[in-house]
């Protein structure tokens, strides 16, 4: 790093400390309740929904009539930290959703899926003796306790405090030994490699860096350049900020119209299109159908030709050319309609499983690639442990490398309480740091596509297991070591979990740049996010348990995900090997593919090594095959601007315009959700809270009504206070 650590801005005074914690707390609880009671809007509303430019806005307002509320960027940094941990992946980004994010982890894909919905959703019974067989501080042995948090509390019952209390111990601490790995591996490893030696573009942090310095950057009175239209690059900005107004407006449209409340831009900025029935004749099963991202598309022109280059040729080859040969040759069943979804289908399915091969084969590639590339960075950090420090700007490597080492064991630890054999944990662990080192360089130099690990790599160890003895091959088997495996392999390598969570490995690298560009305390930004991360998740974990007591998991909108995310758990070799992935394939192919895969890689790189022209770029090529329909159409778009602006404005203009005109794009285009947070709760939400309340009595007694008492008459009544009436 090359600032100074006295030129670096600090924040994380007593004070401010408080004032941060405060607002955790309660974008924590907001978000979570807001996630949950979003019903059919989830995919619309999720978690805290009010943009960080209202922040930002508001300080500078605030600033210019009291220099003591003007904020440095560390600050503003440390600020926006809590309200993305409550909103999700794209809050840092655009300040909207993203249905990943720390308290998802919990509810979602942890404790919830394993304590609540596995054990009492009436069609899962057959899964509670395979459960049973696991530890009461990892899975409660009561279904008449988890009922209770299914179903919500009936007249006469209390919360289950008792039979929780071990498994909400277990799962703050697990989640915080995983949180603690991914950010010293971020803070230590991947962080300084790709931010200062490499210099990657990072495009998902590329507007919170610009908004953070634009909010910062002062004129002779004081001002920021926020609120200014002097310069050019000012005007783009909020040019671009009105573009992205006027194309936000569409989801908040559709929001307001129940009927098409899904079609209100799943995820606030995915644009499914579906081109499918134009091409079936022509080329059936060929898979067109793109999800666009705007913001995707205009930040990728940021990034080098090959990246676009790369994505176009394997979308062409291979989900195109590929899937429609395969259909014509009959090595596939062609199914109607497939050209939407293509690489879903056909790229799980044999003879050339594309999709998985990109999760596994080709992950593991790049993952050990770039841990051999940086195996001095890793074990000079690594030399700390047991010798003397070194800084990245203020902050003490030797304090992230003992965090890596420290927090390691105790994750192992918990891994062999929760039943797992101790050599399967230590391959598991092996891949699990393989695919964040990967996971990390895909989000850094491309975007938020990598794959996961629970549809996957319970291939990769389970005929391990089989093959020491520890299972069995051939399920059904009651295997309390398997399921245990495969309760990590979940709660670990789900969508929600550490893939694109705030806390999993690429996102806290993002943090690191962050920090970096806008010369903040990398010692402070370390120091909150792991006081967060302690705060975090026991709060989830108890909010979790006395909110489902209330309003039960069955009315909220994560139930749904926590019982299918169970169900993976047990289609991974307990009750069937019929999980999506299994691609009908033997074990001996699998590992051949990853096998392979991880030799393609290698061989790739060290083409690319020596011959520069070589315009293939395989972190693109894995992203693509893995999910071709969020990457072709953004890389068409990014390649024709890229060089329609390099020819016109020259590279380095281009670079200083598509900056602040991303940024702008990306504050316009989340500046109304906030109008659908406030439209859903008032109209959806809350009733839905009111009316999903256990016991009805106490619904009414909140709002000031005694159970009898006749609360119609009034619109308003009806719909919110009708409990009070039953």
């Amino acid at each position: 790093m090359s600032e100074t650590r006295e030129s670096l801005f600090r924040a994380l005074t007593p004070t401010f400390l408080i004032v941060l914690i405060v607002i955790a707390l309660f974008s924590l609880i907001v978000g979570m309740v807001t996630d949950d009671m979003s019903g059919s809007y989830n995919g619309v509303l999720e978690g805290w929904f009010l943009p960080f430019i209202y922040i930002v806005v508001l300080m500078e307002v605030l600033g210019r009539y009291s220099k003591r509320l003007r904020l440095n960027p560390a600050q503003y940094l440390l600020l926006m930290i809590p309200l993305w941990f409550a909103a999700g992946k794209a809050y840092i980004t655009d300040g909207t959703l993203g249905w990943e994010s720390p308290f998802d982890w919990m509810q979602a894909s942890s404790f919830g899926a394993f304590s609540v919905g596995a054990l009492a959703a009436p069609y899962s019974s057959s899964w509670i003796p395979v459960l049973e067989m696991l530890p009461s501080y990892v899975i409660p042995h009561s279904v008449a306790a988890a009922s209770i948090e299914w179903n919500g509390l009936a007249a006469g019952q209390s919360i289950p405090w008792g039979a929780y209390l071990g498994p909400m111990a277990f799962w703050s601490l697990f989640l915080i030994a995983a949180a603690f790995i991914n950010l010293s591996l971020s803070f230590t490893i991947t962080g300084p490699e790709w931010t200062e030696t490499e210099r990657l573009v990072y495009p998902l942090m590329v507007p919170p860096i610009y908004l953070i310095q634009t909010a910062t950057t002062r004129d002779e009175a004081g001002h920021s350049s926020i609120l200014s239209f002097r310069t050019a690059k000012m005007k783009m900005f909020w040019i671009m900020a009105l573009v992205g107004l006027l194309i936000g407006g569409v989801p908040v449209i559709l929001s307001f119209i129940p009927a098409f409340s899904y079609l209100a831009a799943y995820e606030w900025g995915e644009i499914p299109l579906t081109w499918g029935s134009y091409i079936a004749g022509i080329m059936p099963g060929a898979y067109i159908s793109p999800t666009f991202i705007i913001l995707q598309a205009i930040l990728m022109i940021l990034l080098p030709y090959e990246v676009m280059v790369t994505s176009l040729v394997t979308w062409l080859l291979i989900p195109m050319f590929y899937d429609t040969l395969a259909v014509k040759m009959g090595w596939v069943t062609y199914v109607a309609g497939s050209e939407n979804y293509g690489a879903w289908l056909y790229g799980e399915e044999n003879p050339f499983p594309y999709q998985l091969w990109a999760a596994m084969g080709l992950t593991l590639g790049i993952g050990l690639y770039f841990a051999w590339r940086m195996r001095g960075r890793i074990k000079k950090v690594l030399g700390t442990i047991f010798g003397p420090t070194y800084y990245e700007g203020d902050f003490s490597v030797k304090t992230g490398s003992l965090m890596l080492l420290g927090s390691t064991i105790l994750f192992y630890i918990l891994v062999l309480a929760m039943g797992v054999n101790w050599l399967i944990g230590i391959i598991w662990l092996i891949f699990y740091f393989i695919w964040a080192i990967a996971e990390t360089r895909m989000m850094a130099e491309v975007w938020w596509h990598p794959p996961i690990m629970m549809y996957t790599y319970w291939q990769l160890y389970w005929p391990i297991g089989a093959g020491l003895g520890i299972w069995s091959t051939a399920p059904a088997q009651n295997n309390a070591s398997l399921m245990a495996t495969n309760v990590l392999n979940v709660s670990m390598g789900d969508w929600w979990a550490a893939r694109l969570n705030p806390l999993g490995p690429g996102y806290l690298m993002g943090l690191y740049k962050v920090g970096h560009d806008v010369k903040a305390s990398i010692k402070d930004i370390f120091n909150w996010t792991t006081i967060l991360t302690v705060i975090t998740f026991p709060v989830t974990a108890v909010f979790m348990v006395w909110f489902f007591a209330h309003v039960g998991m069955v009315n909220t909108a994560i139930s749904g995900a926590a019982v299918w995310r169970a169900g993976n758990a047990f289609t991974a070799g307990i009750t069937s090997s019929t999980n999506s992935w299994y691609a009908g394939d033997s074990f001996t192919g699998i590992w051949g593919w990853t096998i392979g895969g991880i030799v393609l890689i290698f061989v790739l790189m060290w083409i690319r090594s020596i011959a520069p022209w070589f315009m293939f770029n395989p972190v693109a090529f894995v992203l693509t095959l893995w999910l071709p329909e969020y990457m072709w159409l953004a890389s068409l778009f990014a390649l024709v601007f890229k060089y329609i602006f390099s020819k016109t404005l020259g590279p380095r203009r281009t670079e200083e315009y598509i900056v602040p005109a991303a940024t702008g794009f990306a504050v316009g285009y989340g500046l109304l959700y906030v109008v659908v947070g406030i439209y859903v709760w008032a109209t959806y939400s809350w009733p839905l809270l009111m009316t999903s309340w256990h016991p009805r009595k106490y619904t009414c007694f909140f709002l000031g009504f005694p159970p009898s008492s006749n609360c119609h008459g009034h619109l308003f009544f009806d719909t919110i206070i009708s409990p009070c009436a039953c």
